[in-house]
């Protein structure tokens, strides 16, 4: 299995921060001043160099995920996915946008990051049309497998190789958000942890903002929720 984690000079913390800022500008109302730590993850980030050139793949892990610690500037950056594992499936694809999400399982079986507030219902396509979607967890998908994702084990989630999630992405950016994050919902029931694991009183949630990277004639640009790009 090839190493995950991987170096971005084209998504760097400064650049990182920077998309933030810009998204903390546009979409005040999806933003805290509380807020440390937040996600950030590119649709085809790897345009060019993974997969089909100039096209964004499905089922293969050529797509971008970062964490950041505003407070501690930690930064993580992972070969990921963010769209469902096959197309024609009528299964959901995460719309560009920023989202709050918080920890919680996935399907009962191991810790993971879900939609905040529980059951909220996201805006996605399905198979190129409207849709909304609800359930669409970052977890663990399938290890790499001579450089591509054999199966990202997607319907509409974000996924990593699952021993990458379980061992490191996981334990590091839960103890992250428990020590540094200080946006709190005291009133949300988080009846989505194991017995094992318990994340304190109320729900701690995070910001995720969701870019694509898309070809045009003269290069490949990432593009905001906004559809422009900085």
């Amino acid at each position: 299995m090839q190493y995950p984690q991987v170096e971005s000079t084209e998504l760097s913390l400064q650049n990182c921060l920077k998309w933030y800022d810009y998204h903390q500008a546009k979409y005040s109302n999806r933003f805290f001043a509380t807020d440390a730590v937040f996600f950030l993850a590119c649709r085809g980030f790897y345009l060019d160099s993974i997969g089909k050139k100039g096209q964004n793949d499905q089922n293969v892990y050529d797509d971008l995920i970062v964490a950041v610690n505003r407070s501690t500037n930690k930064y993580m950056a992972v070969r990921g996915n963010t769209d469902p594992s096959f197309h024609g499936q009528n299964k959901a694809k995460l719309r560009i946008g920023v989202y709050r999400f918080y920890r919680g399982n996935h399907k009962g079986d191991y810790l993971a990051f879900r939609p905040y507030p529980e059951g909220v219902r996201l805006a996605c396509t399905r198979d190129g049309l409207p849709s909304d979607c609800a359930n669409t967890n970052l977890h663990g998908g399938a290890d790499i497998a001579d450089g591509i994702g054999y199966d990202t084990w997607s319907e509409g989630c974000l996924t990593m190789p699952i021993r990458f999630f379980k061992r490191t992405f996981q334990p590091i950016w839960y103890k992250e958000i428990e020590q540094y994050h200080q946006t709190i919902d005291p009133n949300h029931i988080n009846d989505r942890y194991l017995a094992e694991k318990k994340l304190g009183l109320g729900t701690k949630h995070f910001p995720v903002i969701l870019l694509e990277k898309r070809a045009k004639e003269n290069g490949s640009f990432i593009y905001s929720a906004t559809g422009e790009t900085i």
